[in-house]
């Protein structure tokens, strides 16, 4: 079953529960800015798209104008959690997104960085590995 992108909404006054559709698609994966976790954000970047629940593409979804952004590498790429990497001395939601990428034609792995501003526009570096990587689930980016 894919993984809808929802919100819930908890009114404490009425001691109520709603859930919202955001996005009827296929998402895993979120992420945001590492910078305001815990805090209210706008924008997440998923996992997205693809086919028998593996997701082939990256999206981004602002909140507050429900605009997406979509990134799809084609059947033959399987996408794993994005990573948000900060722009040094930037606002939030401000630089770049690493995305692991497993190509199944050449059988070898890739990743992928898009500036996190402009999924629709594509990578705009691909740093391809000699071998296959298994897909992995979690990452983080720490500036040195």
């Amino acid at each position: 079953m894919p993984g809808t992108l929802r919100r819930y909404r908890v009114d404490l006054a009425d001691l109520s529960l709603r859930e919202e559709i955001l996005d009827p698609g296929s998402h895993e994966f979120p992420m945001i800015d590492p910078r305001i976790a815990m805090q209210k954000h706008d924008v997440a970047y998923l996992t997205a798209g693809g086919h028998h629940n593996l997701n082939s593409g990256v999206k981004r979804v602002d909140y507050l104008n429900g605009k997406t952004q979509f990134f799809d590498f084609g059947p033959d790429v399987v996408t794993g959690e994005p990573v948000f990497a900060a722009r040094p001395s930037a606002g939030h939601d401000d630089g770049w997104l690493i995305v692991q990428c497993s190509d199944g034609r050449s059988e070898r792995a890739f990743f992928a960085v898009f500036d996190a501003a402009n999924l629709d526009a594509g990578p705009i570096a691909r740093i391809r590995l000699p071998h296959a990587l298994p897909i992995s689930f979690h990452g983080w980016w720490k500036a040195a």
